[in-house]
C-alpha cells in the first residue's frame, strides 16, 4: 500500500518541487506593480493635466489639443497606497518587465507615440476621441486607468 502511494503522488511531488525551486523566494509572491491611479504632467512644465485615482475610473479632466501642436507629457502611475501623494508617482520599471500603454479609441483623430521617459499625444485630425492607459507587467495589464476624453480642436 505505501508504493503505491508512492508511485501515485510521486510524479506530483516531483513537480511541485521543480516549481517551488524555480521561484527567487517561494516564500513571497511574485511582485506585480501596484498602481493607486494615474497622473498626466505637462512634459514642459511639470503641471499636471489629468489625474485619476483608481482603477478603471474615468478622468474628470479632458485633454483639449490644438492641430498642428503635439502635447508633451510625462505619464506616471500613482502610488497603491497613498494615491494623492504624487511625490510617490512612478515610472514603469522596464527592468521588472513593466511598461506603460496608452491605447487610443480612434487614431484617426490622436496618436501616443512613447519615448520612454516622456510621450506626446499627436494630434491627427478635429475631434473627440478617448485613451486609457496601462501599466502592462510580463504580458498582462496589472493596471488599466478608466477613460481619458481627448479633444482636438
Amino acid at each position: 500500500m505505501h508504493n503505491v502511494l508512492i508511485r501515485r503522488f510521486a510524479p506530483a511531488m516531483v513537480l511541485a518541487f521543480a516549481l517551488t525551486a524555480a521561484c527567487d523566494n517561494p516564500v513571497e509572491p511574485d511582485d506585480h506593480p501596484e498602481a493607486g491611479g494615474v497622473v498626466i504632467l505637462n512634459a514642459s512644465t511639470g503641471a499636471v493635466l489629468a489625474q485619476v485615482v483608481g482603477a478603471n475610473v474615468d478622468f474628470a479632466t479632458a485633454l483639449t489639443l490644438t492641430m498642428g501642436v503635439p502635447l508633451e507629457v510625462e505619464i506616471l502611475f500613482l502610488d497603491a497606497d497613498d494615491p494623492t501623494n504624487l511625490a510617490l508617482a512612478f515610472h514603469p520599471h522596464a527592468d521588472e518587465d513593466e511598461s506603460l500603454r496608452v491605447a487610443i479609441t480612434n487614431e484617426a483623430i490622436v496618436e501616443y507615440h512613447d519615448h520612454n521617459d516622456h510621450g506626446d499625444f499627436e494630434p491627427v485630425a478635429v475631434g473627440q476621441t478617448t485613451a486609457r492607459i496601462f501599466l502592462d507587467h510580463g504580458g498582462h495589464a496589472d493596471f488599466r486607468s478608466g477613460f481619458l476624453t481627448i479633444n482636438v480642436q
